[in-house]
């Protein structure tokens, strides 16, 4: 699940953040698109490890797989997605809610200036 600041201001962030179950199934699936990808050398295994970021590229074509984010468990987060369209394909991102919850939680400043305006849930 995509989670892009989509929900009101722009702000350039240099990437964007794809939220991951770490379950064992979807870490082989993920696993295996990687390695189709070339990047052969992330394994399942790695994947699945509680509190897990990788990042792909460079800013300002970064992608950043993680496993977990603050305040919200990917359940949480996946029962409140909303659907966004790019061009003609419709992807899951971060709901509002939980998006409120996880800057808030993060409490960085440009998290807490994020959180300032995002709309309520």
């Amino acid at each position: 699940m995509a989670t892009p600041y989509g929900h009101c201001h722009v702000r350039y962030t240099g990437d964007i953040d794809v939220f991951y179950a770490a379950d064992a199934e979807n870490t082989e699936r993920l696993a295996a698109a990687l390695h189709e990808f070339g990047f052969s050398d992330i394994e399942a295994a790695q994947l699945a490890r509680p509190n897990v970021m990788f990042r792909l590229g460079v800013k300002p074509v970064m992608i950043e797989l993680i496993n977990e984010i603050s305040g919200v468990t990917f359940g949480e987060a996946y029962a409140g997605r909303t659907e966004v369209t790019f061009g003609s394909l419709r992807r899951p991102m971060t709901g509002t809610r939980e998006l409120r919850k996880d800057k808030a939680a993060s409490a960085r400043p440009k998290d807490l200036a994020d959180l300032s305006q995002l709309p309520e849930a």
